[in-house]
């Protein structure tokens, strides 16, 4: 293709200094948000341990201003007092049942943490002897890591790094709930001043709602795990179980994690009883799977009628990727961390900013 005189004369088109100052400037401010996203993200990751133990502490204040409203709506007594009777009436109730249980429960566990093993022996020897448990043990690369120090039984350390750590985190959790439940409103008020004075209002709805849908959540949550704790103590007693006491109060602990608690407290039980013979075992297991039955289709509905419905697979997701992040504690947190972001996506993104105000929570 032959070119011309002209084409050899036409102009080198360079873009204007301007141009590329406005694009360097824009590769900068990307960059600088890039940057600053991930300075967030990093910073936030590295105090997650902190706002969950702050969030513990919003979640007992919660609690207790709840136990503490009816008797400050039914008698004289103002909010103070009521408060002040709440927290004596619970420190008597943990000093008595301290005085009464501890002991038996001190010893119960120790009998635990050491039966585990050999039951969890006896089980492999049993599932041995037959095609489908040899495959089932071969799958299990590290068997007695379930049962080993590291265990949901012999050790915590998913919650606090260690021991000083732990008392510290418990005390600020203890504190900080007391605190709040005390002068809640001053907190409140200095919240809703973050707030463009003309969304105050709502800002108020919100924290409101959000309040009372916590407060209704853990109500039902504690009720179910106090029936939970008795039924298994009592049925696991009436069957012959040892150490039921102990097993009780794992399966009342653990029942306030949705979906996999009542999974893990069944282990226990079940190796305990195997240790006794299989037929127990199968009995356990039955009482379980029966006591789990009342409380998903009875007592829950009976007493969440005023509380949130937790979808089951989002709960699931949030309670992996908190084990993932902080361990235990997360675990544990999962729940009414959901019941939380439910709250606030509902009201502040379907209801504000997409105009939806028919959706269902």
């Amino acid at each position: 293709m032959q070119q011309t005189a002209r084409d050899y004369d036409a102009p080198v088109r360079v873009a204007p200094a301007g141009g590329l100052r406005t694009l360097g400037r824009q590769a900068l401010i990307i960059a600088g948000v890039s940057l600053l996203l991930v300075a967030l993200f990093l910073f936030f990751r590295a105090i997650l341990d902190v706002l969950m133990v702050i969030f513990a502490g919003i979640l007992l204040a919660i609690l207790l201003r709840s136990l503490a409203n009816p008797i400050a709506a039914r008698t004289p007594l103002g909010q103070r007092t009521s408060l002040a009777i709440v927290v004596i009436i619970l420190l008597g109730a943990i000093i008595l049942g301290g005085w009464l249980f501890v002991p038996a429960l001190a010893e119960q566990t120790d009998r635990l943490t050491m039966e585990i093993p050999s039951a969890f022996q006896q089980s492999r020897n049993w599932l041995a002897q037959y095609g489908w448990g040899r495959w089932v043990l071969d799958q299990v690369q590290n068997p007695t890591d379930l049962v080993t120090s590291s265990s949901l039984i012999g050790n915590v350390r998913g919650i606090f790094s260690n021991t000083l750590t732990a008392v510290i985190g418990v005390l600020v959790f203890l504190f900080l709930g007391l605190y709040l439940a005390i002068e809640p409103g001053i907190y409140q008020a200095g919240l809703l001043r973050l707030i463009p004075p003309t969304q105050r209002d709502r800002g108020r709805e919100v924290l409101m709602t959000l309040g009372q849908t916590l407060q209704w959540w853990l109500l039902s949550k504690f009720i179910a795990m106090i029936v939970i704790g008795v039924l298994t103590t009592i049925g696991l007693s009436l069957l012959g179980v040892p150490l039921a006491l102990a097993l009780g109060i794992i399966a009342a602990l653990l029942s306030f994690i949705p979906n996999l608690g009542p999974t893990l407290a069944t282990v226990p039980a079940v190796l305990i009883a195997l240790n006794q013979s299989p037929a127990m075992a199968v009995q356990v297991l039955v009482l379980y799977i029966a006591i789990q039955a009342l409380e998903s289709y009875v007592i829950t509905p009976y007493i969440e009628r005023k509380a949130l419905i937790l979808p089951p697979a989002l709960t699931l997701a949030i309670q992996i990727a908190l084990a993932v992040l902080i361990g235990s504690l997360g675990v544990f947190l999962a729940a009414p961390l959901v019941v939380a972001g439910i709250v606030l996506v509902r009201m502040l993104y379907i209801e504000d900013i997409l105009g939806d105000r028919t959706a269902e929570a």
